[in-house]
């Protein structure tokens, strides 16, 4: 734990997620979000940042602003300026089949076609059992940085070509160069697993 001021950071071990239930958050950083399991994610820890870091105060504050509204005071806008809570899910690529790849394309499906509004209305983007449910582009990023990409002299280029030498050639492009790799190489690959495996 971490305290600045009247902000407190904790980093907290998953585990299998019984063990963490029932803290709050307005920020959450899952940290190689590939390597969290899915379900403790969806079940435990998103669900940290539901409820808003003081309650009370913010339901009294959109119950004005809407009054406001109402009264032709203000313009609707203003209830989506209000402070959201934040999921960061920030990981090194992985396989295309990890529920990173799931997320992250997602994720971009809603910016690229900058959907505003009831999931139902997109099943092309979210499927039809979608849950009746708004959703708004402009609360969702993607950022994608490989070393590439990174100002000349910020990464140590020993360092890089050591890496090149010692990893596997998916290895380096998932944990250097952001690529999603869609099938594993062993002796049986996962989409040959998977094509005989029933669903």
């Amino acid at each position: 734990e971490i305290r600045i001021g009247n902000s407190s950071c904790f980093a907290i071990p998953l585990g299998n997620g019984e063990k963490i239930r029932g803290y709050r958050a307005t920020i959450i950083i899952a940290d190689e979000y590939a390597q969290i399991p899915e379900n403790i994610f969806q079940l435990v820890v998103q669900g940290f940042g539901i409820v808003a870091a003081n309650p009370v105060k913010r339901a009294k504050q959109k119950a004005k602003l809407k009054k406001m509204i109402a009264e032709g005071l203000i313009d609707s806008s203003v209830l989506g300026q209000m402070r959201k809570n934040q999921i960061i899910y920030a990981s090194t690529a992985f396989y295309a089949f990890n529920h990173l790849y799931k997320t992250k394309s997602l994720f971009q499906r809603i910016i690229d076609n900058k959907i505003r509004g009831n999931m139902r209305d997109y099943p092309d983007i979210f499927g039809n059992d979608a849950s009746d449910s708004a959703v708004d582009y402009r609360d969702y990023a993607v950022c994608v940085l490989p070393y590439t990409e990174m100002p000349d002299g910020y990464l140590d280029e020993a360092a890089i070509r050591h890496a090149k030498l010692t990893m596997s050639d998916e290895r380096f492009r998932m944990e250097y160069l952001c690529e999603f790799i869609s099938d594993t190489k062993g002796f049986f690959k996962r989409s040959v697993i998977e094509a005989c495996t029933p669903s």
